[in-house]
């Protein structure tokens, strides 16, 4: 973490190492504090209803009717549209 290397070279390494594990066990506590507070106010969820789905890929009537997953087909007016920029009136 960078700002364990700075305060390293200022502070040294043990008074780094002091500061990390403050720190650590400080975010450690506080992370329990707020698991606690949400247990006692009421929501934590009792029954996980979470369905674990494995990822895939599969080729159905979807892939082919989806027209916006095809590939544009550029026609050449297209490209020198998109390759010109507008020309620009200048004031005189």
């Amino acid at each position: 973490m960078p700002i364990l290397n700075i305060d390293r070279k200022y502070y040294g390494g043990r008074m780094t190492l002091f500061l990390f594990v403050t720190s650590y066990a400080s975010m450690a506590v506080a992370g329990l504090l707020v698991e606690l507070a949400f247990v006692a106010v009421g929501l934590v969820p009792r029954k996980r209803v979470a369905e674990i789905v494995e990822p895939s890929i599969s080729f159905n009537d979807a892939t082919v009717l989806r027209p916006h997953m095809q590939p544009h087909k550029t026609t050449p007016a297209r490209t020198a549209s998109v390759r010109a920029p507008p020309e620009r009136h200048r004031p005189s």
